[in-house]
């Protein structure tokens, strides 16, 4: 995985060597010089980054919620959770750690994705960096939250 915070130019040859390349809408036009406002541009970029020999790309974009692509042509688009925000310094942060834990516990992308977001959406509602970070009992609850609301 690659976090390329803050936004760095990154070279095609490390490009290739990348699993799975999270960025925000600024990091990923620093890296392909396209800017990233909503949900098609972000589909734009992804594309970008994929002709260029990345795996797969996540593009979070705050409350708008983050795109993924991967070599395989899937897309997905994981809405952000609406929440009361007080502080989001760590939402980035808190979302790519979450996604790693989810990848690497063997969760479908999809899943992994809503997980992070859940993540991301708790962390915005304290504030502080590491305070702010929850835990996975509260990311279950809120799970637990957001699925008795959609039934």
């Amino acid at each position: 995985f690659l976090n390329a915070a803050p936004g760095i130019e990154v070279p095609d040859v490390l490009l290739q060597k990348i699993d799975l390349l999270i960025t925000n809408e600024l990091e990923t036009q620093v890296i392909t010089g396209l800017p990233v406002t909503d949900q098609r541009s972000a589909h734009q970029a992804t594309a970008s980054l994929i002709e260029r020999h990345v795996r797969q790309v996540v593009i979070t974009m705050g409350e708008q919620g983050a795109m993924y692509s991967d070599r395989d042509g899937r897309q997905i688009f994981q809405p952000a959770f609406r929440v009361q925000a007080v502080d989001t310094t760590s939402a980035g942060d808190t979302f790519v750690g979450a996604l790693a834990v989810a990848v690497c516990s063997s969760m479908e992308m999809e899943a992994a994705l809503a997980f992070a977001a859940m993540a991301a959406a708790l962390a915005v509602t304290k504030t502080g960096a590491q305070p702010s970070i929850p835990t996975l009992r509260e990311i279950q609850e809120f799970a637990k939250g957001v699925s008795n609301a959609m039934n």
